[in-house]
Order: structure tokens, then C-alpha cells, then sequence
């Protein structure tokens, strides 16, 4: 999660139990929890090694 400042944040979501996904970055607003999308990054999440 990435903060620049105080109204708005930028994640990076994937779903953990789907190997062949995609990675998605939103961005979402704090001031009413708004959302958007802006990219995704196809991957193989079980090649993501667990810590």
C-alpha cells in the first residue's frame, strides 16, 4: 500500500487462490471510498513464494 498523501491510497490486489491471475493496482479515494482501477499485470500467483 502506497500513501502520498491524505486522500487517497494505491494498492496492489491479486487473488491468492487462483494461480493463473492478474495483479490489479487501484487507487482509492478516503474521503468518500471511492475507487478506479488503473492496471493490471498478469502473473502466476503460486510461483510467489510464501512467508
Amino acid at each position: 500500500m502506497i500513501m502520498p498523501n491524505d486522500s487517497c491510497f494505491y494498492v496492489l490486489c491479486y487473488p491468492e487462490s487462483v494461480s493463473k491471475s492478474q495483479l490489479k493496482l487501484y487507487g482509492f479515494s478516503i474521503a468518500d471510498g471511492s475507487h478506479r482501477q488503473y492496471a493490471t499485470i498478469p502473473i502466476l500467483s503460486d510461483k510467489i513464494p510464501a512467508l
